[in-house]
């Protein structure tokens, strides 16, 4: 969405045209899939860089990848129910938006630590399962990405 500060007057009819005229960016159900694929893959990256120590690099990817495929999946979830978005680019105002249970699938909370770093990553994962649900309920982690992630799995203690 935007809104006018000034302007209006000469602009106001073009930006009409094209809000009208522009067609929706939309994932169909084998986009979601590539998304959640590539995700899985930096998470595998993410999480070996952890045990490597390299903290900075695994933080980076996380925002930069794992993040990035949240917020885009969250987008196609809101337009598919007809939720309004407040806002270009990814992230914006989420906090307003989303309830926190969502809130949650595409936050990224951590320092710069290892378990925290960890933590942060399986809470992405968590959040790209919930979304898969929704926007493609056929979807599962594929087998051999699971035997490579299970190493890995945070433990109940």
């Amino acid at each position: 969405s935007y809104r006018f500060l000034k302007g209006r007057k000469e602009w106001g009819a073009f930006y009409d045209r094209i809000a009208a005229d522009m067609p929706v960016v939309r994932l169909q159900a084998e986009a979601a899939v590539k998304l959640a694929e590539v995700f899985l893959c930096d998470l595998l990256w993410v999480l070996q860089k952890l045990e490597r120590g390299e903290l900075s690099a695994a933080q980076h990817l996380m925002h930069r990848s794992l993040a990035e495929v949240n917020f885009r999946l969250m987008r196609e979830l809101r337009l598919r129910r007809g939720q309004p978005l407040l806002s270009f680019g990814l992230g914006r105002r989420v906090e307003m938006i989303l309830p926190p249970d969502e809130l949650a699938w595409v936050q990224i909370d951590s320092r710069l630590q290892r378990d925290d770093l960890r933590r942060a990553a399986w809470g992405a994962f968590n959040g790209l399962k919930a979304l898969m649900a929704q926007l493609v309920p056929s979807w599962l982690v594929p087998a051999r990405m699971d035997e490579l992630l299970a190493p890995s799995l945070p433990r109940l203690e």
